[in-house]
């Protein structure tokens, strides 16, 4: 708090992260806004399943994504077409499965230097994310033809300042448990 107030002081306006009613309304107050119709308690489903968390804001707005792909044409988004994807992990395999399947030719190799930068595996087996030099992943031709298309189907994400230091990583946890 005390921290808080000092950026106050300063002109910044510090944000606390949505709770759990906030992010029930941004799942359904846009679909409202176009038209669409949530059926069957969807927007509460995905909540369970994305979490309050760190990264759940992201992962909503991707499994929202691809729920509207399969219920835009009828204007309604319902649990049958969320269950249909596989949930939250269902979306994130198929999604990353599309982007392997335009990246050509994938050898397990390539795939391993690619996610021995970007897993951190603790005693207890528990992965986690961490960031890895951009630079040193295009030192692999093919592990970076493989990033490029993870990055552009939002599995993994870049990030630091593109001339000097250039990231990447996973873009959610959830991507170690959703894919194998």
């Amino acid at each position: 708090p005390a921290l808080a107030q000092l950026f106050r002081g300063r002109g910044y306006f510090l944000l606390d992260p949505p709770g759990p009613l906030a992010l029930v309304d941004m799942i359904r107050r846009p679909a409202q806004l176009a038209g669409l119709e949530l059926k069957d308690d969807l927007s509460e489903r995905i909540l369970k399943d994305t979490g309050t968390g760190g990264g759940a804001l992201a992962l909503m707005a991707f499994v929202l994504h691809e729920v509207y792909q399969c219920g835009k044409d009828s204007g309604r988004l319902t649990l049958q077409d969320y269950e249909a994807l596989g949930g939250v992990s269902g979306a994130i395999k198929a999604q990353a499965e599309r982007a392997l399947q335009s990246a050509g030719q994938t050898d397990e190799r390539s795939m391993q230097a690619l996610f021995s930068s970007l897993v951190e595996v603790s005693d207890q087996g528990v992965a986690t994310r961490r960031r890895a030099d951009l630079g040193e992943i295009r030192k692999n031709p093919s592990a970076a033809r493989v990033a490029d298309a993870l990055v552009d189907a939002r599995i993994l994400v870049t990030g630091g300042e593109p001339e000097r230091d250039p990231t990447i990583e996973v873009a959610h946890e959830a991507v170690f448990s959703a894919w194998p």
